[in-house]
């Protein structure tokens, strides 16, 4: 086998080589960053480098840098983070134009930036004047001049570094922190790349110089002002893109909406022994275009939601959080979460999502731990009662690892654990078993219907697994764009589906009779498939063509659609495939009997 050292570039990259037109290009871009570092470094008198360090003017000179840069990070923290954490997580008219004027003055020419700077702070600018006035105070020649001038260009590369940081992060942590009870105080991002600013900062360090020893008392600045300086800048802002204005339900951004409302600061837990939590759900939810659905449950109640893809199942569960606004009504243990509208960290609600969550810089512990603390349990009793809730879910022994050394069944668990220690009036499960290996679901599903059974709030699980929702769930609720198109127990929605989904989900055929007001139901292995129309009066006969085949157990689940655009599923035999030349796209019969076919109204 040849060494992937000596394979050949095309050999190596699976799309070949890079175009010879961007390599030239790329070599310019270079030259032109390399060639001046190069002379500098040239230029540079090394023989007596080491004495000029030592030096009082020199040592001077590194010690001011210093000190400015440094005075520079922490001035772009303090003021930039904050800036920075608005733009990325607040929805705001005029947000778009903030974001331009900020990335103005990277775009500036040094020497406009300085003279900006002298409108500003000089002697007699817009502020120095004033602050001059009052105070005696002028900031030219000073190291604060310095300070601000390195703050004045480093600030707008700070701000959108931070908010990049905090787009790409999403919102999920804040969310998750939301629902466990925590301020968005508390949620303010622990990212500040400090010294990444500084890095940037040193490397405009040579464009500042200069401004700041422009911050002189000359208060004519028309003089110093190229005119085409200010038409670019100008240009430079009209170009750059601004965000289209936006309905009110066009986007939606829950971090935003959090905090637009106050709310009363949340109550801490009862501990263990004061008593559980009951619950009683009503709900009527609408969300325009997505939801429009009514939802009732007992304390104890384990409600199943099913439906296909984009029924809104997850809306559902989001506006039961607080995490979507919604034009409805909700109330919870005869409260209303509605009028007004309570806030996702009021709610006492547990929420477990398909992607866990988990804080990845806390340990198991202090992830369950989380939103006790922040409902004001004090921290050695909610370290006490995260341990216990671990151990009553099998994971106690990992308790001090974090998210990144678990397993996905391990990190469920621990997710469930810490929705279930706040004792939640409601449990929102949204899918909490995808993306694990079969046998962790099939041992986690045991354990958390071992939890619900002695579960007196009200847990909504959404899923699209028929073992999850006959199982786990004491009621069914099916979702069909939005709105709900069936509900009842589990056992009389699997025997009666109103919907071609739930049809599937349990495993049975779903037709609409001849005359319109029956649907029929009836197993696949009760469906015969011949190549010419079947006799007999008893049977029931469709004709269409194969759409589909697939591996099923032993045999094969073959595909069948007719003219009217119902869709039949049949398991028959790979001999009896091969015999019949079932293909995608054959004519073929599909028939049952009468006896196999279970007919009840469309209307109930």
């Amino acid at each position: 086998m040849p060494d992937p050292q000596t394979l050949p570039m095309t050999a190596r990259s699976p799309l070949g080589r890079a175009p010879a037109l961007l390599w030239v290009p790329a070599l310019v871009a270079v030259v032109f960053l390399v060639v001046p570092l190069v002379a500098l470094v040239l230029a540079t008198p090394w023989g007596s480098f080491l004495d000029d360090l030592r030096t009082p003017e020199v040592r001077a000179a590194l010690w001011l840098s210093l000190r400015t840069s440094l005075a520079t990070v922490v001035a772009c923290a303090l003021v930039g983070t904050p800036l920075a954490w608005v733009l990325a997580r607040v929805e705001f008219r005029g947000r778009g134009l903030v974001r331009a004027l900020v990335t103005v003055p990277l775009v500036l020419p040094p020497v406009v930036a300085g003279v900006a700077l002298l409108a500003a702070l000089g002697r007699s600018g817009l502020l120095g004047a004033p602050l001059r006035d009052a105070t005696g105070l002028t900031l030219p020649y000073t190291t604060a001049a310095v300070v601000l001038a390195h703050t004045f260009v480093a600030l707008p590369f700070f701000v959108i570094s931070v908010e990049g940081a905090l787009r790409s992060a999403g919102e999920a942590y804040d969310e998750a922190a939301a629902v466990l009870g925590a301020t968005r105080w508390h949620t303010f991002p622990p990212r500040h790349p400090a010294a990444g600013a500084a890095r940037r900062r040193r490397g405009r360090g040579a464009r500042v110089g200069p401004l700041a020893r422009r911050v002189r008392g000359d208060g004519d600045v028309r003089r110093q002002l190229p005119g085409h300086h200010a038409d670019d800048a100008v240009a430079h802002l009209r170009r750059l893109p601004r965000r289209p204005r936006r309905g009110p339900h066009a986007r939606d951004d829950p971090a935003a909406r959090l905090g637009r409302r106050a709310a009363a600061p949340a109550q801490p837990l009862a501990h263990p022994g004061s008593g559980r939590v009951t619950a009683l759900l009503e709900a009527r939810l609408r969300v325009p275009g997505r939801l429009d659905a009514a939802l009732t449950a007992d304390a104890g109640d384990v409600v199943a939601v099913v439906g296909p893809n984009g029924a809104g199942k997850t809306t559902l569960v989001r506006c039961l959080a607080g995490l979507l606004p919604d034009a409805g009504d909700l109330t919870v243990d005869g409260r209303s979460w509605s009028a007004p509208h309570v806030l996702p960290r009021d709610r006492r609600v547990g929420h477990v999502v398909q992607g866990r969550d988990l804080f990845p810089h806390l340990s198991a512990r202090e992830n369950v731990a989380f939103g006790l603390r922040a409902r004001g349990v004090d921290r050695r009793t909610a370290r006490a009662r995260a341990t216990a809730e671990l151990e009553r879910l099998g994971v106690g022994a990992l308790a001090d690892r974090r998210p990144h050394q678990l397993s996905g069944g391990q990190a469920q668990r621990v997710a469930i654990a810490r929705a279930l220690v706040t004792e939640p009036r409601l449990l929102l499960l949204d899918e909490p078993f995808t993306g694990l290996d079969v046998g962790v679901a099939a041992t986690l599903r045991v354990e958390l219907a071992r939890h619900l059974a002695s579960y007196d709030g009200v847990a909504v699980l959404v899923t699209h697994d028929a073992v999850d929702a006959l199982t786990l769930g004491t009621r069914m609720v099916v979702l069909e764009d939005g709105r709900v198109a069936q509900t009842g127990t589990p056992a009389e929605v699997a025997a009666q589906p109103r919907t071609d989904h739930v049809a599937r989900l349990v495993g049975l055929n779903l037709v609409t009779a001849a005359d319109g007001a029956s649907l029929l139901a009836f197993r696949p292995s009760a469906v015969t498939l011949s190549p010419t129309e079947p006799s007999g009066s008893a049977r029931l006969r469709w004709a269409g063509q194969v759409s589909q085949l697939t591996p099923y157990g032993d045999g094969v689940r073959v595909g069948v659609r007719t003219p009217a655009g119902q869709d039949l599923i049949a398991d028959v035999t790979a001999a009896a495939v091969a015999e019949l030349l079932l293909r995608p796209g054959a004519p073929v019969w599909a028939s049952t009997k009468e006896t196999a076919v279970v007919r009840y109204p469309v209307e109930v």
